[in-house]
């Protein structure tokens, strides 16, 4: 949980730099588009020594199951369990 000024991507580098002790063994950070820029990216790199991968809605705006996007959208259901 962060202040309603902090965005998310800020909020995550933090808690990844907090963290990072615990997340040894990641290797790949998939996240969706608000995630995405070089800053976000390099703290991962730094902190985890880890890539980020986008998975990025279909740019044709048609609906189509896209199995990346579906495993983020579920980890965000699975942490909004545990606020």
């Amino acid at each position: 949980m962060t202040r309603a000024n902090v965005s998310d991507r800020d909020g995550a580098s933090a808690m990844i730099a907090l963290h990072a002790m615990h997340l040894r063994q990641v290797q790949n950070v998939l996240v969706d588009g608000g995630y995405s820029g070089v800053n976000f990216q390099l703290d991962v790199a730094s902190n985890l020594n880890a890539t980020v991968q986008v998975a990025k809605r279909n740019e044709l705006h048609r609906f189509e199951v896209m199995p990346q996007r579906w495993v983020v959208e579920r980890s965000f259901s699975w942490l909004e369990n545990c606020r």
